[in-house]
């Protein structure tokens, strides 16, 4: 990513439910300014959203991911 750009990249997660929250999440790499956001999207599926605000382009191309859900109960 380019400084100022961001984009939306979908992950498959099972089990995962519209509702169920995204508390945390993790990745392999230094960040180096990049802001994430992360959302449930539809059933079986993790929405991360990562935006660069930092001043040099990053690549985040290989990397491993790890999300923390909860599901609450009402």
């Amino acid at each position: 990513l380019v400084d100022a750009a961001g984009e939306t990249d979908t992950v498959a997660v099972p089990g995962v439910q519209l509702g169920d929250i995204v508390l945390g999440v993790s990745f392999s790499v230094d960040l180096v300014g990049i802001t994430v956001t992360a959302y449930v999207s539809a059933a079986n599926v993790v929405s991360l959203r990562v935006q660069n605000e930092g001043a040099a382009t990053t690549d985040l191309a290989s990397c491993t991911v790890k999300l923390l859900i909860a599901r609450p109960k009402f």
